[in-house]
């Protein structure tokens, strides 16, 4: 498919307009990485943990998360959410359902000045079973937020994580776009959220259980130094 024509910088190799066809097709995004780490133990050995980076909680992220989690080995992982703004609410429920047992509250929605409610607004769901049932780690630091909150909390409320690195963001709000009759767009913060222990986070973020950062002086790692 023929797009358009692009006018080339001048070039002593090439003269005039250079006609580009681009065809057309689906991209996309790895948002999400992983790797296998190796610790030596007793007797010369060495243990595979599983390292798993998620960049961002978008449309895809909770169906990557469930193809690099299947690769990896069972019995530890680390989850890396340094540096992840947040994203989807509906991601970051599919990927909690694939590290919680069914059926444990995820959610509790504040609204206005009421009392944060005694009814989840999220649960997890039973349609996916759980993948990992091992021990997790999960690295944050002052960048991550929102959606990267609420799995880092709703691990460590359930003790399923222990969370290593620097406190969070602290964006425990939620928001909803209104269109306007004059076509513009009015965005509003209609609710804040609550951890599964009835926590607000929003403005004070989550303190992690181990407090270390990383040198960037340094080769080392030191926050999955410590997490290892």
């Amino acid at each position: 498919v023929v797009l358009g024509i692009i006018a080339a910088p001048p070039d002593p190799l090439r003269k005039g307009l250079q006609e580009i066809t681009v065809t057309r097709g689906i991209v996309t995004q790895q948002r999400i990485s992983s790797t296998v780490l190796e610790v030596p133990v007793a007797g010369g050995t060495k243990q595979k943990i599983g390292y798993l980076k998620i960049d961002v909680f978008a449309d895809d992220s909770a169906v990557q998360f469930e193809a690099h989690l299947r690769k990896l080995p069972p019995e530890k992982l680390i989850i890396d959410v340094r540096g992840n703004g947040g994203g989807r609410l509906s991601e970051i429920d599919a990927v909690l359902d694939r590290l919680m047992p069914p059926g444990l509250p995820m959610l509790y929605m504040k609204i206005r000045h009421d009392k944060v409610p005694e009814e989840p607004y999220m649960v997890s769901s039973a349609s996916v079973p759980q993948l990992f049932s091992g021990k997790i780690v999960v690295l944050t630091d002052g960048m991550s937020a929102s959606a990267s909150e609420v799995l880092a909390g709703v691990l460590r409320d359930h003790k399923l994580a222990t969370l290593i690195g620097e406190k969070t963001y602290g964006k425990g709000s939620v928001q909803n776009i209104f269109p306007l009759l004059d076509k513009t767009l009015l965005k509003m913060t209609t609710a804040l959220y609550a951890l599964p222990s009835k926590e607000l986070i929003d403005g004070k973020g989550i303190e992690p259980d181990i407090k270390v950062s990383d040198d960037p002086a340094t080769k080392e790692d030191e926050v999955i130094e410590k997490a290892l």
